[in-house]
């Protein structure tokens, strides 16, 4: 089994968050039950099953605390091992018609081999970049990358700035994401 967990942020309120899902939720063509609240965790969860040429479980989900920006938190499971740009052409590309850009976290599609190589590494960078994202996510909304690390030249590699690593490295994306698929 594949696991893979996306990041975004919400800038609108619940009523406008739960259409948007459903909507999405139309594009995928997914068969889904209503939104409901997890009394356990107290976050609401929206359970899809889709098919876009491969089959995936969606698990989405948001606290419930009515703070915005909200994270929402897409988990994703597939029973085959996809490319993670075929992932992202299925799910991030049509959710970015109703939320900011998708920021893909973990996706274990690469887990097996890298678990040989460094598991404890592997974990920890997760779970480190995980919780990066979403407090950035969180405190600075979805454009979160171009006002704080590239407007502030925060991303220095060498003497070049975060604009000029953009160029030569890719930008900031979905479909770009730095340690995506590890």
């Amino acid at each position: 089994m594949i696991h893979c967990r996306y990041l975004t942020a919400f800038d609108q309120p619940r009523d406008q968050l739960e259409a948007a899902l459903y909507a999405l939720m139309g594009d995928l063509d997914a068969v889904y039950e209503n939104i409901q609240l997890n009394p356990l965790s107290n976050y609401f969860e929206l359970e899809a099953i889709a098919n876009q040429s491969f089959e995936f479980t969606l698990t989405v989900h948001w606290p419930d605390d009515g703070a915005l920006p909200t994270l929402i938190i897409f988990d994703v499971e597939l029973a085959t091992p996809v490319e993670p740009y075929k992932l992202n052409e299925a799910l991030a590309f049509p959710a970015a018609a109703y939320f900011p850009s998708l920021t893909l976290v973990y996706n274990s599609f690469g887990r097996e081999r890298s678990l040989r190589l460094f598991p404890r590494v592997l974990d920890l960078e997760n779970a480190l970049r995980e919780l990066i994202i979403a407090v950035m996510l969180k405190r600075f909304g979805s454009d979160w990358w171009q006002t704080v690390i590239v407007s502030n030249q925060l991303n220095r590699v060498g003497n070049s700035t975060a604009e000029e690593s953009s160029v030569l490295h890719g930008s900031q994306s979905a479909a770009g994401n730095y340690g995506a698929g590890r």
